[in-house]
């Protein structure tokens, strides 16, 4: 893009101050140049006149001038307009639009003037403008974080500042503005690029009289809630859909955050809402479905105190969680309870908050099929700058870490033909990764009577992570009958849920055994492309030392001694570090030889049954049952090298198994009674049961490390994993 140089502008200005002056034309010449005559009146767009007269001169030379007289700056693209060309022209108080006009009509040039600026561009491209402005409520208070987005292009947008200020780039024409807030009237307006707009929003006021499912399912109108609530409807988690639904609540809801975790597809995300009210506690809010506080805990979620370690150093990797589970079609809404009054009911649980979820059910009427099908591709946003001047010295053929040796343009011919080393930055970091995908298909029926509805669906989710060969797939049923009996005065609901998913090779964080951690450190000289596809060849490794004792006397001084020249044999790890090096691993032969899967079975149900005795009062019970089975395994392969430098000479195998089981039962005594217009009083009165038991299973095969002694060198295993 062509703008103008401090210098010129400076000079503009110098112009416009002796023109505010009356200073004569004559003396104004003698400052820039006798060989030019020119006049400027008026300052606005509309009533700028130029009298310019020059010959053979350059293209550039005429916009320099116009840029003096004028005080507008031009702004193109090198491709747009040939700035060497000399023309000639000859300007008498000719208008501005005249004079543009004039300049670039033979030249398949058009323009555009905004906020003294001349945008020049082909015609038929349109240019880029900025609009500007102020959002602020009807008392003219600034709005911070209102959007402002195009209405047909909702990618491009921007939100307002502290100020409530905006700037928005906008290339499409005939572009509408939709500015939004929540608790807002939205506003649909036409963008003014000539000046800064002004937008005033008003209060939503209808929104007052919502129904909001409050603690316990309980409704209430929004107006009459003495604390915060907001609600998100579906199609605000379903518009992009993540194989973790809940990552697409993010930015939806004051206060509300989320932070999708590091392990790729089918990882569980963290959820705050309104910040952390515990340093070492679970800060969480609690999870409501249907009325019925949910297990959301998360399979290998970090503690407080061992969660920094975890995360940092001993590749940990975090599971799935309940909420995630749940089938995005299948929520009619979300609603969220802020405050402590909010979700006093629940007690102690939803100090964090409560994340309340209402799904559908089935509707009256002929049977309907909602067929929904999403499809999502997603690359790295932002990578780290890495340097491409210097790489890792090498000795005796041997590539050494880090890079800090001699330059890369510096390594020798020599140098550069040892197998895993390049003359060139080899190491594209960006190569690591895949096209993530995300597919997303589900299928719903729904129908019914007025006094029995029926409600079914079924969806798929498929994921492939950007980390080779992360995959991710889950099916969920649903099932919900709704009945209604004796003038609707009883109603019965009924739902069963079942959920299968799979996930495989999921990434652990920190910095071991995670293929990140040695994809970035590796030197930048580092022939990367050869470890990928040389990451494994035959080779022989020395075992770990094994203590013997030929005679076990169960005494002190009983005759011992490590063999420590064992030889192993097999497949091997090929990396330009090895043994000796804690955690140096090839990257590639990570996410290949460190193998994972896991299985999730979960099946939940849902029996309310609910009495309306008079228009006073009403009695609810609940019951919901809930389990699930985890089971998976992890392979690792021979040759992986441990956080101490040592390898995992003959690899290992870990097997686990766990199951969870979760009852919930409730029943409830409401009262609802409408005094007069003002005055509404109603109270609760029930108690709820909670019963959680379950159990876990592991196996781990650790080869001979496992064994605390052998008492013949002949008996020592030499298979691998």
């Amino acid at each position: 893009m062509r703008s103008r140089g401090l210098v010129k502008s400076f000079k503009a200005m110098i112009v416009s101050f002796i023109d505010r002056l009356s200073v004569s034309r004559i003396m104004m010449v003698a400052v820039f140049c006798a060989l030019t005559h020119w006049s400027v009146a008026g300052v606005a767009q509309e009533k700028v006149k130029l009298t310019l007269g020059m010959k053979n001169v350059t293209m550039e030379t005429v916009i320099d001038r116009i840029e003096q007289l004028t005080g507008y700056a031009f702004l193109f693209q090198g491709d747009v307009l040939d700035v060497s060309e000399k023309i000639s022209v000859d300007w008498n108080e000719t208008a501005l639009n005249e004079v543009l006009n004039n300049l670039v009509e033979e030249r398949n040039v058009k323009f555009v003037i905004a906020n003294k600026q001349i945008i020049l561009s082909k015609k038929g491209v349109q240019p880029k403008r900025t609009v500007q402005g102020v959002v602020t409520d009807a008392k003219g208070e600034p709005i911070v974080g209102a959007t402002v987005v195009i209405k047909d292009n909702l990618s491009v947008g921007t939100i307002t500042d502290f100020n409530g200020r905006f700037n928005l780039v906008i290339e499409e024409e005939n572009a509408q503005l939709m500015v939004s807030f929540i608790g807002m009237k939205q506003q649909i307006i036409e963008p003014d690029f000539s000046e800064s707009m002004e937008i005033v929003l008003e209060n939503d006021n209808t929104k007052l009289d919502e129904v909001v499912v409050t603690a316990m399912g309980i409704e209430r109108k929004a107006k009459s809630l003495t604390y915060a609530t907001q609600t998100i409807s579906n199609k605000d988690i379903t518009r992009a859909k993540d194989a973790n639904f809940i990552n697409a609540l993010q930015g939806k809801a004051a206060g509300l955050v989320i932070t999708p975790n590091a392990g790729g597809a089918g990882s569980a995300s963290k959820i705050l809402l309104r910040g952390n009210s515990s340093i070492e506690g679970n800060n969480s809010p609690l999870i409501v479905v249907d009325g019925i506080p949910m297990n959301n805990s998360v399979e290998g979620q970090f503690d407080a105190k061992s969660g920094g370690y975890n995360m940092a150093y001993a590749a940990a990797s975090e599971g799935s969680d309940a909420l995630s589970n749940i089938n995005p079609d299948d929520i009619a809404s979300i609603t969220l309870l802020k405050g402590a009054n909010a979700a006093a009911l629940y007690g102690s649980a939803a100090a964090n908050g409560v994340i309340i979820v209402k799904t559908k059910q089935g509707r009256e009427g002929a049977i309907r099929v909602d067929v929904s099908s999403s499809t999502m591709f997603e690359t790295p946003l932002v990578l780290p700058q890495l340097q491409d001047h210097f790489g890792g010295a090498i000795i005796d053929g041997q590539l050494s870490g880090r890079s800090w040796g001699k330059k890369i343009s510096d390594q020798t011919p020599g140098e550069n033909v040892i197998d895993g080393v390049a003359g060139y930055s080899g190491n594209d970091i960006s190569k690591f990764f895949d096209v993530g995908s995300n597919f997303t298909n589900s299928v719903a029926l729904s129908g019914g009577s007025e006094k029995v509805q029926s409600y079914f669906s079924f969806a798929n989710t498929t994921a492939n992570g950007m980390v080779p060969n992360n995959k991710f797939q889950r099916n969920s049923f649903t099932a919900r009958q709704t009945y209604k009996f004796l003038n609707d005065d009883i109603k019965l609901d009924v739902s069963a849920n079942f959920i299968n998913q799979k996930t495989n090779n999921r990434i652990g964080g920190g910095t071991v055994y995670n293929p990140l951690y040695n994809l970035y450190l590796a030197p930048r000289n580092i022939d990367m492309d050869y470890y990928k596809n040389n990451y494994e060849a035959e080779g022989e490794w020395m075992a770990n030392p094994i203590k013997i004792i030929p005679k076990y006397t169960g005494g002190i001084g009983r005759p011992e001694y490590w063999k420590t020249d064992l030889a192993l044999s097999g497949p091997k790890q090929v990396w330009f570090q090895g043994r000796g090096v804690p955690a140096a691993n090839n990257p590639y032969w990570l996410t290949d030889r460190l193998a994972g899967e896991e299985v999730l079975n979960r099946i939940y149900g849902t029996l309310a049954l609910s009495y309306r005795i008079n228009e006073m009062f009403n009695v609810q019970s609940r019951v919901n049952y809930d389990r699930s089975e985890t089971s998976g395994d992890t392979k690792r392969y021979a040759t992986l090298v441990d956080p101490t430098g040592q390898y995992i000479d003959r690899g290992d195998y870990t097997w686990y198994n766990k199951n969870r089981n979760e009852l919930f039962a409730d029943i409830l005594l409401n009262y609802h009674q409408i005094l007069n217009e003002d005055l509404t009083a109603s109270a609760t009165l029930g108690g709820s049961l909670n019963k959680s038991d379950g159990n876990s299973f592991w196996m781990r095969n650790y080869g001979a490390s496992s064994v605390p002694y052998y008492d013949n060198e002949d008996n020592l295993p030499t298979t691998i994993n």
